[in-house]
């Protein structure tokens, strides 16, 4: 597995992240995580993380790989339900 994002990044969205909750009481319900990862033949893995402020989208990960053979999961999560897991094995998702 490789992490592509700088510690540094990911302890400041943890911050602000904290300090949303804590200060807005409806922040999570308009807030959507999501977790997607694809595996490749060469057993490596794809991990993009986003999370959801209305219609801002942040993008913590991303990583590509072009290889053929590849499986992708994805789950989201909201404030009170979880949507998936799902299980992609087509090359076009």
């Amino acid at each position: 597995m490789q992490i592509v994002q700088k510690l540094p990044q990911r302890v400041a969205l943890a911050a602000e992240m904290l300090s949303r909750i804590g200060n807005e009481h409806d922040f999570l319900n308009h807030t959507i995580f999501s977790d997607k990862a694809t595996f490749h033949v060469s057993n490596r893995v794809n991990i993009s993380t986003t999370a959801e402020f209305g219609d801002k989208k942040i993008s913590m990960q991303y990583r590509k790989w072009k290889e053929t053979d590849q499986k992708s999961m994805c789950c989201a999560l909201l404030r009170d339900t979880v949507i998936g897991p799902f299980c992609f094995v087509e090359t076009s998702v």
